[in-house]
Formats: structure tokens, sequence, C-alpha cells
């Protein structure tokens, strides 16, 4: 078995360094999504180190976590007409004007 120096590309089989960039790629799309807010975002890899009990070996657990924005709340308006529950049409300023009269 050849032995190479414990760093964060070599952990866990350079899992860390794959994790992170999927978790970033999280990230990105979310700041990229104008529906979401402007709040902070965070990645987080956290590693757990399991010595045995002759203190040879330790197994390493990692596991990550993503945080990122909401989606921001719509918001609309709807208009029921009278007599039924269940005919309504959202307004949509563009197509549909309160002041005329209806036909």
């Amino acid at each position: 078995m050849k032995l190479h120096e414990l760093t964060l590309e070599t952990i866990c089989n350079g899992a860390a360094s794959e994790v992170f960039d999927a978790e970033l790629e999280k990230i990105l799309d979310n700041i990229k999504d104008p529906n979401t807010g402007v709040d902070a975002r965070k990645i987080t890899l956290e590693f757990t180190f399991k010595p045995s009990s002759d203190r040879q070996t330790s197994t390493i657990a990692m596991s990550s976590s993503c945080k990122t924005a909401k989606i921001k709340a719509a918001f609309g308006t709807m208009y029921l007409e009278e007599g039924s529950a269940r005919t309504t049409m959202e307004h949509q300023p563009e197509i549909f004007d309160i002041n005329r009269s209806k036909k």
C-alpha cells in the first residue's frame, strides 16, 4: 500500500474536492436565480475522525451541507366572478382593464 500525504485533495479518496465542487455549483445556480434573495449562502464540509483502539488507524467520515437563499415570495391578484366559487382570473394588467364595462 502506497502512503500519501493527507490533504484536502486526497482525503476520502478525493471526495472532499468533488463534493465541494458539486455544492459550489448549487450555490452559483442559486445566486444566479433572480427569484432568490440576496442572503448569504454557505457550504459546510464536516470531517469526523474515529481512531481505532490501538491508535494505528482512523476512519474518516465526511459530510456536507449547502445553505442557499430561499425563493422570494410572489404575489398576484385574483378576481372572483359573482355566483361562482370556482371561476377566477388572475389580474393581468396588459389584458384586463377594470374600468372597461362587462360585455
